[in-house]
């Protein structure tokens, strides 16, 4: 049964869900929903999304003059009734240019879950595979190293178990502190069995 999904396709801000101020100054410093008319990649554009929008984000700092740390939140969704409970989503990233990928240590999503109003936990992550200039990757031991399945253009779908409970809240964290740095997400769901 499907008791979550967040796709986009309409602006959500403030009723389904609670973005830090989206911004877009340009093709390559933005964090908003997008249908990619409006952002640039440094290699290729994004494929596989589902329908039309998706949210993106590049350089989150604005050029320096904001926090980089970015992030999105659902909250209020009812777990009541249900096991078995799993969350999936579609994520991507390019920063390929002049040759090299573009992420750094300091770079990051994290996907966070929250049940009962208990503190967040992370239930995804995705970080640089080294310090300086390299492709993101999933960081399937929460070590802040990538060392999973590397993020591409093309959406790929990623996923974790949620512990029962009544009421469940759903976090994005972003960090991109750099044009270049080209990240996205879309298709947001949590399914479970009935008790």
């Amino acid at each position: 049964t499907l008791l979550f999904s967040e796709s986009f396709e309409t602006d959500g801000q403030s009723t389904r869900y609670t973005a830090t101020l989206p911004f877009n100054d340009g093709p390559n410093d933005h964090w908003n929903r997008t249908d990619g008319s409006d952002i640039a990649n440094s290699s290729s554009a994004y494929s596989g999304q589902d329908g039309m929008f998706h949210w993106a984000a590049e350089d989150t700092d604005r050029g320096g003059s904001i926090s980089p740390l970015q992030s999105i939140e659902f909250g209020g969704i009812s777990i009541v009734g249900f096991q078995n409970l799993q969350f999936t989503g579609l994520f991507a990233a390019d920063g390929f240019s002049s040759g090299t990928h573009r992420f750094d240590a300091d770079d990051y999503i994290k996907v966070q879950f929250s049940v009962d109003g208990g503190p967040f936990s992370d239930g995804l992550s995705f970080r640089a595979a080294g310090p300086v200039s390299q492709q993101l990757r999933q960081d399937t031991d929460f070590d802040d190293v990538g060392d999973g399945t590397a993020l591409t253009s093309a959406f790929q779908s990623f996923g974790f178990s949620i512990p029962n409970g009544s009421t469940l809240a759903l976090k994005i964290e972003v960090q991109m502190n750099a044009g270049a740095e080209e990240i996205a997400f879309d298709l947001l769901e949590v399914g479970g069995s009935v008790v």
